[in-house]
């Protein structure tokens, strides 16, 4: 049972990866455009949390994100980064 869920956390990991690997390819290509923008990066990360929330609480993590005072923006492709 732990072996069989340890394997599927593996295969997904692997499969994230070479999925990222082929946009970087495909990004260094010109054969996806980004749709860079100024970004405020703490909704970024806001973003980016909702989409792992079930996953931290699943497995019982403390996820602590600490602002700045002031808003911090970067150029880049929001759904990229998220």
């Amino acid at each position: 049972q732990a072996l069989l869920a340890m394997l599927e956390r593996q295969t997904h990991q692997l499969t994230r990866l070479v999925d990222d690997l082929l946009d970087v390819s495909r990004v260094a290509q010109g054969r996806i455009t980004l749709a860079r923008a100024s970004v405020e990066i703490g909704s970024v990360i806001d973003q980016a949390v909702e989409v792992v929330q079930p996953l931290v609480r699943e497995k019982s993590h403390e996820f602590v994100i600490e602002r700045l005072a002031t808003p911090v923006y970067v150029d880049g492709d929001p759904t990229r980064l998220i």
